[in-house]
């Protein structure tokens, strides 16, 4: 762990915690790029789960995000199987859908082809433009496999592992911030 030296009065410290929250909300001008490299990792994180939550979703099983995929029909399995029945995962048959969910390193996103990644002041937002019929589905034809839930709302277990990194996040932002922009 660094060790960040500060130089200045309390009351200069204590303004300088106290402009951070507007800092990140995209009040106040942000000279350091705190906000975007906060707003980078919250990004990174949440394509991570997003990410695992698919492959386990496309091998049948119960995702944090609380959804399970419908089965692949008898039909489909056998004809990507050469007439076998087993063995094949849904949404996995190109590969091109996951990978647009990569979701890179820290603050470093993969840029994946189709992938989705957008920051503005107090807004992330992650996805794919790659095949979203499949994540509503359509109506006689495809069922829904959401990539998250339909209503918005992040899982609560999604919501610890991204209360984690922002808790990582902010006493990097913190550290930057205190040692006027020095990366240490």
């Amino acid at each position: 762990m660094a060790t960040v030296v500060f130089s200045g009065s309390r009351a200069d410290l204590a303004r300088l915690i106290q402009r951070l929250p507007r800092l990140l909300a995209g009040l106040e001008p942000d000279i350091y790029g705190i906000a975007r490299g906060l707003q980078l990792r919250l990004g990174v994180a949440l394509l991570s789960k997003i990410q695992q939550d698919f492959i386990t979703k496309a091998r049948g099983g119960l995702g944090d995000d609380g959804i399970r995929w419908p089965p692949l029909k008898p039909a489909t399995i056998a004809r990507r199987r050469g007439g076998g029945l087993g063995g094949v995962e849904i949404l996995r048959d190109t590969g091109e859908l996951i990978r647009s969910f990569s979701p890179g390193v820290e603050d470093r996103p993969s840029g994946a082809d189709g992938q989705v990644f957008e920051l503005k002041p107090g807004l992330v937002r992650v996805g794919t433009n790659k095949k979203p019929w499949h994540h509503r589905g359509v109506k006689n034809k495809l069922p829904a496999r959401s990539f998250w839930p339909l209503d918005g709302r992040l899982p609560a277990a999604w919501w610890r592992y991204l209360l984690r990194v922002y808790g990582r996040g902010l006493a990097r932002a913190l550290t930057i911030l205190l040692s006027g922009g020095r990366r240490i």
